[in-house]
């Protein structure tokens, strides 16, 4: 559960930056904008809890991705970067929409 939930936050720093835009329609449409950012922001760690069970079933069918120790931090760090750059977009988009 807390692998799902990780996930869905790391994937909502990344790319929650697209979904919650100021010029989204969909922000006009649902009603009180914090309630409309509160719906699309929960679905990403939603996300993550479904998706977390399916890929623990099916992740002896995987091959590994990495098999040396310096590819995973050298692949860590980039996601790190990324979840930076993303969390900055997303408060930056926060800001502009309340």
């Amino acid at each position: 559960m807390w692998k799902g939930l990780a996930f869905g936050i790391i994937l909502f720093f990344l790319v929650g930056g697209v979904v919650i835009d100021k010029d989204n329609i969909d922000f006009e449409l649902i009603g009180p904008s914090t309630l409309a950012v509160s719906l699309f922001a929960f679905l990403f760690p939603l996300y993550g809890l479904v998706l977390s069970p399916m890929m623990e079933r099916l992740d002896p069918y995987v091959p590994p991705l990495f098999l040396h120790p310096v590819g995973t931090v050298i692949g860590y760090v980039l996601l790190g970067g990324l979840c930076v750059v993303g969390l900055v977009l997303d408060v930056v988009a926060l800001n502009a929409i309340l």
